[in-house]
């Protein structure tokens, strides 16, 4: 028998290995790139809510009295945002407390 034959024989046993291996391999492959397709979303959609929220509270902040106290204008821009973005307020978890803090910056950057 020469090389030859010894290398056909080879990969005759080894063929349903290598395919199983293949296999796995590229199965592993798709996961990961679906992993980071997944995650790369998540935080793109994240963004979007976070840009949402801040517009919401911005705009509030705009149509609250110049005249009104500082916390009847934050409570106006929150409640504004509230009506305007619930989703976005509802996804990212914002608690009242982040969102009159926002609000409050809002109207400080406004004047």
């Amino acid at each position: 028998m020469n090389v030859l034959q010894y290398l056909d024989s080879a990969l005759v046993l080894l063929a349903p290995m290598l395919t199983d291996l293949i296999a796995a391999g590229l199965t592993a492959l798709v996961a990961i790139v679906l992993m980071a397709v997944r995650r790369y979303v998540g935080l793109r959609a994240e963004a979007i809510l976070r840009d949402a929220l801040n517009q919401a509270i911005t705009t509030g902040a705009a149509q609250a009295p110049a005249s009104a106290p500082m916390a009847e204008a934050a409570k106006a821009a929150v409640e504004y945002a509230k009506r305007s973005s619930p989703t976005a307020i509802k996804k990212l978890g914002a608690t009242e407390d982040v969102l009159l803090d926002k609000a409050r910056a809002a109207i400080k950057a406004l004047k």
